[in-house]
């Protein structure tokens, strides 16, 4: 009969006992980026950041070179573009973009060049036609303004028929470059050189 007591008792005691659910994990912010440092060249650009967080977020900017271009609030993967300047000195320079979500902080490191030492070229002339010179360096790159409205980024043999006749002045803006060859003087009237 003891025995019977007994297994009467702990049937009830398990009868009566729930079971309790686990406390939930607690949740932890989050921030994942593809890259966390950009260099960039020297030029007035925009920066894009492409993250992923669970939580709120705001930026902290370390420069003024930099700044916000739109604010949103989307909270799983996120773009955020910045507008940085161009940067006109000859120094490269440093700064961070710091994103925080909650409680996590992610920084990330935005180097940009220094400007290089530009060349420009402008020629006054009146032809119809005008080729550009033979420019001479490692990495040439720039743009030319034919002084008709025309405008062509900078490649190899590049050259402009004018619609009327008339004197013009063409520009180049170079950078990069350690010389030039004009091959065909014609109805060139001027040459202007600067740094």
């Amino acid at each position: 009969m003891k025995r019977v007591l007994y297994i009467v008792v702990a049937l009830i005691l398990l009868a009566g006992c729930k079971k309790h659910k686990p406390l939930p994990e607690p949740v932890i912010d989050e921030i994942t980026m593809e890259e966390d440092k950009y260099q960039l060249d020297y030029k007035g650009q925009t920066l894009t950041l492409e993250f992923e967080t669970n939580a709120e977020y705001s930026f902290e900017i370390g420069d003024d070179w930099i700044t916000l271009l739109d604010d949103s609030r989307a909270m799983v993967g996120y773009s955020q573009s910045f507008v940085v300047a161009e940067n006109n000195s000859a120094d490269t320079r440093s700064t961070y973009i710091k994103i925080i979500a909650g409680k996590v902080e992610y920084t990330v490191t935005v180097e940009q060049a220094g400007c290089p030492e530009l060349f420009n070229l402008i020629i006054r002339h009146s032809t119809n036609s005008l080729d550009s010179p033979e420019w001479v360096g490692e990495k040439v790159e720039g743009y030319v303004d034919w002084g008709d409205g025309c405008e062509d980024t900078y490649s190899e043999g590049v050259s402009h028929d004018y619609t009327s006749e008339g004197k013009y002045s063409a520009t180049f803006e170079m950078e990069g470059v350690d010389g030039f060859e004009i091959k065909r003087l014609g109805d060139i009237e001027h040459l202007g050189i600067a740094f």
